[in-house]
């Protein structure tokens, strides 16, 4: 299984759609949408609400097989049923998000483990894919942001059966690794993982995984 998640930043131009073909995924976790956003051969469901202010939605799940919708475990994500397994697109919240935004506390930390504890509360052991924008490295260098945050995020996973294989893949400035993550269950393997450049297209690269789901 093929898995990509990538932060669109609210374009979908010809570019958009040519890139998200060639990386071939039978999965894509996206974030910020355009709610007119559609691939051909994919179907696909979006988070209800939209980013405030704006025409895009926080998240979806496109998959090239069927997918039934779940409710959002969060404003700020989408989640649906795809070949037996819980799919979770999300965003995080970010050091700066404003106030309107659907994040609960103003205290940057307290929103990442509220968010986190959310999304997690919808997981299924062993058969659940969570991905997006956590807007957090998970390692190394952490320049804009908090290492309380991140640690929040980390415990809210340490206490699930998931592995990153993003993890350690640079983000799109090459000074620190990414924030844009793709977790799966600790029983898969993981046959590969990639960063691929997106230039213009997005200030995110898009990220890929190729995993051979095991039972747990």
């Amino acid at each position: 299984m093929r898995i990509v998640t990538w932060n669109v930043a609210g374009k979908w131009r010809t570019g958009h759609q040519d890139l998200l073909h060639a990386l071939d995924a039978d999965v894509l976790l996206l974030t910020e949408v355009p709610i007119e956003g559609a691939l051909e051969g994919y179907h696909q469901h979006t988070s209800r609400a939209s980013m405030a202010g704006s025409t895009k939605k926080w998240a979806a799940v496109f998959a090239r097989s069927e997918l039934t919708p779940l409710p959002d475990p969060h404003p700020a994500s989408a989640a649906a049923v795809v070949g037996g397994a819980t799919v979770i697109s999300s965003i995080m919240p970010w050091p700066r998000a404003g106030t309107l935004w659907p994040w609960g506390s103003p205290d940057h930390t307290e929103r990442m483990a509220e968010t986190a504890s959310a999304v997690l509360e919808t997981v299924v052991p062993g058969e659940t894919i969570w991905g997006g924008d956590w807007n957090t490295p998970l390692t190394g260098n952490l320049s804009g942001f908090a290492r309380a945050s991140q640690a929040a995020l980390l415990d809210a996973l340490n206490g699930q059966p998931f592995q990153v294989p993003t993890k350690d893949l640079l983000a799109k400035s090459d000074l620190q690794s990414s924030i844009d993550h793709i977790a799966v269950p600790d029983s898969w393997e993981t046959l590969h993982a990639e960063r691929v450049r997106t230039d213009t297209l997005s200030d995110h690269d898009a990220y890929w995984i190729e995993v051979l789901p095991h039972p747990s």
